[in-house]
């Protein structure tokens, strides 16, 4: 009875939750970031997600919200990746 009546008394005024349950998952905030699939994105969405998983230093298995391994393969296919070079006509020389 002691107990019930601490459980009410603490979901009413203090706001606790599940007396005598096990406790509730851990947030969303712990799942760490690793899709899309580094294959199926565009060179512009490689090139952004590279980005800023370079903003995170590279200690833990976690870089900022992104999985570790998620952010070192994007790292790795962003390096691989052609450079994108624009090519410009031929001009004739100009005179010296």
């Amino acid at each position: 009875m002691i107990r019930d009546a601490a459980c009410v008394f603490s979901l009413l005024f203090l706001g606790v939750a599940g007396c005598g349950q096990a406790p509730a998952p851990p947030a969303a905030k712990s799942r760490l970031i690793n899709a899309p699939p580094i294959a199926k994105l565009s060179l512009d969405q490689l090139r952004g997600l590279a980005a800023r998983c370079d903003r995170y230093p590279p200690d833990g298995p976690a870089r900022g919200p992104y999985d570790a391994k998620y952010c070192e393969a994007a790292l790795a296919a962003w390096s691989d990746s052609p450079i994108q070079m624009l090519r410009l006509p031929d001009q004739p020389s100009a005179p010296r």
